[in-house]
């Protein structure tokens, strides 16, 4: 079974093997920290994990949720996101030694997931995927719990639950998100008020691809269809497009059929996730663009996901 069912689906299902996450050491030219969602072996828990882009510094972050989808980390590195229900937003500034994060839950309701948080951290985009089809779509939320919240697909629409944020454009003025209106996803960037939707010129797509906008808001990666055969050329290829011209750049081919890509903070660098569960030979590596030499950068006995890279400390 390849990754991309599996959590499509929104399971997270443990490799049945045993020991603890371990990187490469040594140096290599990208900084921050790359924070995912990792599933232990063993348990039937998830939670948010970090690793500097060289491999060093694998360890869990500290926060007191037992089931945490889809977490995401502001560009700024302070603030974490994830679904527990409602958002959860956590401080990762937070003073080394304290034992958990201070948390708070930004929103009210239930059946919330993929948040996304802002540059500022002043505002998370987040999907309301519950059984009340009139309500489902993406949404705002502020930071500061006033209850707050923009509805960016309009209610009469019915949106799937499907929908969701991809990228915040600087300024937070306007998202990139993505919709499936009828088995394919569809690309739009629309103003933080809901207003001023209007398509990208990159390919209609499968659902199963990953779609990743670089932090100056210039470009787009986009991962092969996922209906491509494992292991095949198409689903080992990351393509980057102009977002303004929707011309595709340059492609990118890798050794392993891809599940999800990220940019680094300086759009010098990708990452990726490969497809395959359990047989991947690794779980993040990273590409340099210039080069196209790929590094090995984690290799966990588990499942991860949802990986962002900030240019930020490590929260540990």
């Amino acid at each position: 079974m390849t990754r991309h069912r599996l959590l499509a689906l929104g399971l997270m299902v443990a490799v049945a093997c045993s020991g603890s996450p371990v990187g490469p050491s040594g140096p290599f030219g990208p900084s921050g920290v790359i924070y995912f969602g990792y599933h232990t072996p063993g348990t039937a828990l998830n939670a948010v994990w970090q690793v500097r882009p060289d491999g060093s510094g694998v360890g869990r972050v500290p926060h007191p949720g037992d089931f945490v989808s889809a977490p995401h980390v502001g560009l700024s590195g302070r603030w974490l996101a994830y679904g527990a229900g409602d958002i959860v937003l956590a401080d990762l500034t937070n003073p080394p030694g304290s034992p958990e994060l201070p948390e708070m839950t930004i929103t009210s309701g239930g059946d919330r997931s993929y948040p996304l948080v802002s540059p500022s951290g002043q505002l998370v985009a987040n999907t309301y995927f519950g059984s009340e089809p009139d309500l489902r779509g993406i949404r705002i939320s502020r930071t500061d719990q006033s209850g707050i919240e923009t509805l960016l697909t309009p209610p009469s629409r019915q949106t799937s639950a499907g929908d969701r944020a991809i990228g915040w454009f600087p300024g937070e003025d306007s998202l990139l998100i993505s919709q499936e209106p009828d088995g394919y996803r569809e690309y739009s960037i629309i103003h933080t008020d809901g207003t001023g939707k209007r398509p990208i010129g990159i390919p209609r797509v499968n659902e199963f691809v990953s779609v990743a906008l670089s932090p100056t808001g210039r470009l787009v990666a986009l991962a092969a269809d996922g209906t491509a055969p494992i292991g095949s050329e198409v689903s080992r290829t990351v393509t980057i497009y102009d977002l303004a011209t929707g011309r595709p750049l340059r492609s990118i081919i890798v050794e392993e059929s891809v599940y999800q890509v990220l940019w680094s903070p300086d759009e010098r660098f990708l990452a990726y996730v490969p497809t395959t569960v359990p047989e991947d030979p690794f779980d993040l590596a990273i590409v340099e663009l210039a080069t196209g030499a790929r590094t090995v950068v984690l290799d966990i006995p588990g499942l991860i996901s949802s990986p962002v890279w900030v240019n930020a400390p490590p929260a540990l």
